[in-house]
């Protein structure tokens, strides 16, 4: 089954691969996960730091796709972490020794599928939600070196956004997502985002840029997007779904 997609700083899945010299090692090779909260709304996203210790009087290089080096991903309620790992790239990274590389990490509380075996259906325009309660931290090691030790690693618990509890109702979320006309001739305006519900305002954005994203966690019922480069569209929201809206400027 396929749960949460966790990427480092590329954006996109982990495509590493290590090669490792023969030098004899002098202590440890660590991995340490740090989250910036433990306790989020479903369907809203946690960022941290994924940090790289060479300890030993090793180097090693490895094959870096898009500036990724650690898969991460939550892992319960029946939901594994299955991210897609390349084989091939063509930028080389080297890890000296002695030292540390720190990369930004970000936690995605949705499943990245539906649809077929072992995970929810798809919903109409939106992505299936994980199950509240509480989840542990997976790390892919696929790339790194063996001898690689994982230091303690938090859990995490997914909470109703409405409620705070981790029981009952999932609830839902918006993820409204940015796109700019992306040419010289039009470049990307400031989008300015303001989500509300029945005329009361429950979140805003002052300057989205080019394909990024506003997530919020909400209770179900119907929402309105108002933004500074389109008219406003109207979003309903159903429970144990995020629903998916996208605002593109006019470029012409």
């Amino acid at each position: 089954m396929f749960a949460v997609l966790l990427v480092s700083s590329g954006g996109l899945a982990g495509c590493t691969s290590a090669a490792i010299n023969s030098h004899s090692s002098v202590g440890r090779f660590t991995l340490q996960i740090r989250l910036d909260t433990t306790k989020v709304d479903v369907g809203t996203p946690i960022s941290g730091t994924a940090t790289l210790r060479n300890g030993t009087n090793k180097s090693f290089s490895w094959d870096n796709c898009f500036g990724s080096s650690v898969d991460v991903g939550l892992v319960g309620h029946g939901a594994t972490f299955n991210p897609i790992v390349g084989t091939s790239c063509f930028s080389k990274k080297a890890f000296k020794p002695h030292s540390s590389m720190r990369y930004p990490v970000t936690v995605q509380t949705t499943y990245d599928g539906c649809g077929f075996s072992g995970v929810p259906k798809c919903p109409q325009d939106g992505i299936p939600l994980l199950p509240l309660g509480s989840y542990t931290v997976d790390v892919v090691k696929s790339g790194l070196p063996t001898s690689i030790e994982v230091l303690h690693i938090p859990k995490v618990m997914l909470v109703n956004a409405t409620t705070g509890r981790s029981v009952g109702p999932r609830g839902g979320s918006i993820l409204v997502q940015a796109y700019g006309c992306e040419t010289i001739s039009y470049p990307q305006p400031p989008i300015s985002i303001v989500l509300d519900k029945g005329g009361r305002m429950i979140a805003r954005r002052s300057q989205l840029a080019i394909s990024q994203e506003m997530i919020v966690g909400v209770s179900p019922g119907s929402y309105v997007i108002r933004s500074n480069v389109r008219p406003t569209k109207s979003v309903h929201v159903k429970d144990g779904v995020q629903a998916v809206v996208t605002v593109i400027p006019r470029c012409n």
